[in-house]
């Protein structure tokens, strides 16, 4: 998936050589990579291995922006993978017959828009953003025993919402082409895992693809 994302990346560069800020027209469209894999996958499940799930984040994060003013960012984050937690006992209709029960948040993952205002937006090289961030958290969770009988998925969805504030400079020397920042996310999500305040902070660079 890494590599995928990587090949589609230097198509978009081969693609768009025309590109010029100072064409001055209203709306541009970039792609934006995130250069930290911001997710819960230090944990390990039961097994003793981790997921390579961990590398869909890198897949590149859409954005619509209009006369460097306002601006709308979709994207796909990797929350939790393969995040094991504390068994849980449980009683069969046998009152004698009792398993361990292990939860395992198999795959968690979010899918949220970010839309927003530059409060730079007269300078061509620097931004400074703050942006609303809407979305859903989906869930996958797996059910299995001690003994390995498994038990079925539980899928559920959850409202997200926040804010996230972050700041870039574009390289005049690339005719503002390129651009390097930071962002700062902090969200909400009811009935998301134990914790539901989601927290990122992140690098990324950016691509600015079409001027029209």
């Amino acid at each position: 998936m890494k590599k995928s994302a990587l090949f589609m990346l230097l198509g978009i560069l081969l693609c768009t050589s025309g590109y010029s800020q100072k064409d001055n027209k209203n709306f541009t469209l970039s792609v934006q990579e995130d250069l930290i894999p911001f997710a819960d996958f230090h944990y390990q499940n039961p097994t003793g291995h981790t997921t390579s799930q961990i590398w869909l984040n890198y897949i590149p994060s859409v954005e619509l922006s209009f006369r460097n003013i306002a601006f709308a960012r979709m994207r796909f984050n990797t929350l939790i993978a393969d995040k094991a937690q504390d068994p849980q006992e449980i009683m069969s209709v046998n009152p004698l017959d009792i398993r361990a029960k292990y939860p395992k948040n198999r795959f968690t993952y979010s899918v949220s828009a970010v839309c927003g205002y530059n409060f730079l937006n007269k300078s061509n090289a620097h931004q400074l953003r703050l942006g609303l961030v809407v979305g859903f958290v989906h869930q996958t969770t797996d059910f299995y025993t001690f003994g390995g009988i498994s038990h079925k998925d539980e899928i559920t969805n959850h409202f997200q919402i926040g804010g996230e504030i972050s700041y870039k400079y574009f390289i005049p020397k690339w005719n503002y082409r390129w651009g390097v920042g930071a962002s700062c996310e902090y969200s909400y999500s009811k009935g998301y895992d134990d914790d539901p305040y989601i927290t990122n902070i992140n690098l990324n660079i950016t691509y600015r693809i079409l001027n029209f």
